[in-house]
């Protein structure tokens, strides 16, 4: 199989039994796992959880080609490896992602390193046209339930766009919603990782509505992260500047919606396992309307 996208999932200690959050596999030069490109995915492996897991990534052979990694965050908690198993430029490429082990060793390719840079620099990965493209600092995620970013958080806006080098030539852009169902931006460049934020959303439902401002309200005065989802101007607190903000946004087309009535169930997220190739990766059920199915798989079969 060939042509593969695997983009928009949230893998939350996954990988359970010597396995992966993402685990590639080929059986033998014959079946070879390959054309294929994960972006945008969260993956994270907490080896406190899952003491066997492989990583958040695992090359399980080295029977892969043409296996690319954009725009993915990369989290590796109490020893667990950020990347598993061997790989070269010339059989797959990583560029774009981010890499957290808060604080943790880094271990990547199954050696231990000081610094993500530093496997850069000898492997050649996370290179473009020379340039370390890779982001290393705390990806601040609001929560370990959804993994929403927070206003400050450097995943924001830090995507590699597809169309140009090193992305293939198949992959003809990002697509059009991230995970929860936020519809990315066609006008800049979307995050890194499974989530968009959605400046004035400030519950985190997809849409700016009056619901919004409920939420505000519940912050006002608060500060630090029990802000952040009102935070809206970035001044790490919430008060009546936030609302200025929301106001304008709206004022200025921002995209409104009604407050909803009711709110059905989310919808049941399915996993991936193609022949040869598979990525093992758990959806998270979250408490949000209108949840869309958040992986997009298109396969092409060379003949």
């Amino acid at each position: 199989m060939a042509n593969n996208l695997f983009r928009y999932n949230l893998s939350v200690n996954d990988g359970r039994g010597d396995y992966g959050g993402i685990t590639v596999f080929g059986a033998n030069s014959s079946e070879v796992a390959k054309a294929a490109v994960f972006h945008n995915n969260t993956i994270v492996v907490n080896k406190n959880v899952v003491p066997r897991t492989k990583g958040a990534v695992w090359l399980m052979t080295d029977h892969h080609d043409d296996v690319a990694f954009f725009n993915n965050a990369f989290v590796a908690l109490n020893g667990a490896p950020l990347i598993a198993g061997d790989t070269s430029v010339a059989q797959a490429t990583f560029a774009g992602n981010a890499y957290w082990t808060a604080g943790g060793g880094i271990v990547l390719e199954d050696r231990a390193f000081s610094s993500v840079s530093s496997w850069a620099a000898s492997s050649g990965q996370e290179k473009i046209a020379g340039r370390f493209v890779a982001v290393t600092s705390d990806p601040k995620f609001s929560d370990t339930t959804t993994y929403q970013l927070q206003s400050a958080s450097p995943l924001l806006s830090a995507a590699l766009a597809a169309g140009a080098s090193p992305w293939p030539a198949w992959v003809s852009g990002l697509g059009s919603r991230d995970l929860g169902g936020v519809a990315l931006s066609p006008t800049s460049r979307p995050e890194i990782g499974a989530r968009e934020f959605l400046f004035a959303d400030f519950n985190g439902d997809g849409k700016i509505n009056s619901a919004d401002l409920t939420v505000w309200r519940s912050a006002f005065g608060a500060a630090g992260l029990a802000a952040y989802r009102a935070d809206l101007d970035g001044d790490g607190d919430s008060d009546g500047g936030d609302f200025l903000t929301w106001q304008r946004l709206v004022a200025a087309g921002a995209h409104f919606e009604p407050a909803a009535t009711t709110v059905p169930e989310p919808q049941t997220f399915a996993i991936i396992l193609p022949a040869l190739l598979f990525a093992v990766s758990r959806r998270a059920s979250l408490p949000r309307p209108s949840r869309r199915a958040a992986c997009e798989s298109a396969t092409t079969n060379n003949r």
